[in-house]
């Protein structure tokens, strides 16, 4: 029920300039009538068919494809004719594969561990190595520690890292990577925060730019044992992770719009992210963003008349991986704007 009533409170602020036939015109009556077919509508079936049909959507993958490509259809099915894909490139595909990791010594044991988003495959067999823990990366401290880094997997204690906030700390962590690989790590392996080993997943990039090393997450619990155990002696650890990578990949934004019958060069843009993380079913991040678009297109559409402004409603991709796909959007409808 929230979603629906969110759907409404956007719908109705957006109506009150959009679709009145005049400025003084009965709006109240028209908003009505709009919201009380949200409040009936279909969005709850559709964020189901997104959710459950599609699930993650990570951008340039199949998932998103498809699900794009659904999007399309679904306002095509309102009744909206203008309904295009409006294409943008990252600089790398990534799908994610097989992972699987074991503490080696002092105790054998499985870890939970998965691919972080971006991370190359590992050489097949994986990666065997002694642990290392790491707490600063700035460039001086990563330096003069290059010795002791030589041969060994990274484990950054990101709890440390981003004491002081990880906008302020994202930029030297990025920088980091390429002198972790120049001072001859093996991997970079990234702690979750979540209790009992619940794992994210997430991507240490921005701008689906691929890891210069082969990176992974391990469960809180896990990363505790490993951090008690370097305490009494060395820690070694094994783990592969087999990713699908690509170069330059296409995604497709979904763009469709109801032209204005008076001021038509004069746009209300309604829109949301389409894409997800892989390793969740997309329903809240953004899933139900998606659905409330889409749903305002339909009752926008099943009015039977035209708003006075034109009403643009856009699905972007590439929102995880940095807001890629709406600035995407910003840079091809420069010519729009004054």
């Amino acid at each position: 029920m929230n979603l629906r009533r969110f759907v409404i409170i956007l719908f109705v602020l957006m109506s009150v300039g959009a679709l009145s036939a005049e400025p003084g015109g009965d709006v109240r009556d028209t908003a009505d009538r709009l919201a009380a077919s949200i409040y009936t509508g279909p969005a709850m079936h559709t964020l189901r068919e997104l959710s459950d049909g599609f699930g993650g959507r990570l951008s340039g993958s199949p998932a998103y494809n498809h699900a794009a490509e659904w999007a399309a259809a679904k306002f095509r099915s309102y009744g909206i004719q203008n309904v295009r894909l409006e294409p943008f490139t990252i600089p790398n595909g990534w799908v994610r594969g097989i992972a699987h990791g074991q503490l080696l010594a002092p105790v054998a044991r499985t870890l939970h561990l998965e691919s972080l988003g971006w991370s190359p495959s590992t050489p097949a067999g994986g990666i065997k190595g002694d642990i290392v823990i790491v707490d600063d990366v700035s460039e001086d401290n990563v330096k003069a520690q290059s010795d002791k880094l030589k041969g060994k997997i990274v484990v950054l204690d990101v709890h440390k890292i981003f004491a002081n906030g990880w906008v302020k700390v994202l930029p030297s962590l990025e920088a980091s990577y390429p002198l972790f690989r120049d001072a001859g790590v093996l991997a970079l392996i990234f702690p979750d925060n979540d209790r009992n080993n619940v794992l994210n997943a997430t991507d240490p990039n921005w701008g689906a730019s691929l890891l210069v090393l082969p990176g992974a997450q391990i469960g809180m619990e896990d990363w505790q044992l490993i951090r008690r155990s370097l305490e009494t002696g060395p820690v070694t650890m094994q783990f592969e992770l087999q990713n699908n990578t690509s170069g330059p990949t296409q995604v497709n934004n979904v763009i469709a719009e109801i032209r204005g019958r008076e001021l038509p060069d004069e746009w209300i843009l309604i829109g949301a992210h389409l894409d997800s993380w892989d390793y969740g079913t997309g329903a809240q991040d953004n899933g139900t963003g998606s659905a409330m678009v889409l749903d305002v297109a339909r009752a926008i559409a099943s009015a039977g008349k035209a708003p006075r402004r034109s009403i643009r409603f856009a699905l972007w991709g590439g929102e995880e991986q940095g807001l890629l796909g709406s600035y995407a959007y910003t840079q091809s409808h420069l010519n729009e704007l004054s």
